[in-house]
């Protein structure tokens, strides 16, 4: 028997993806900067491939460079 929300054709919603939070965003800048990455593709390559542990959520090129900017315009 199946349950009343499909039994009434109702969808469950997607399960939302994953964000980073505005902290580790800015964490992950504060880093990328103490470690002297100049390349945003080559730091959240790096990111990817050694701190996923830390950062389960972290964000693409596109994404991670527009939250920067809206977080720099914020810190003003």
């Amino acid at each position: 028997m199946g349950s009343v929300v499909v039994a009434l054709g109702h969808r469950q919603p997607a399960p939302s993806r994953a964000v980073a939070s505005n902290a580790e965003v800015v964490t992950l800048a504060v880093m990328q900067a103490l470690l002297g990455f100049t390349s945003e593709a080559r730091w959240l390559r790096f990111a990817t491939d050694h701190l996923r542990h830390l950062f389960p959520c972290l964000p693409h090129q596109p994404g991670y460079n527009k939250r920067l900017r809206r977080l720099a315009e914020t810190a003003r």
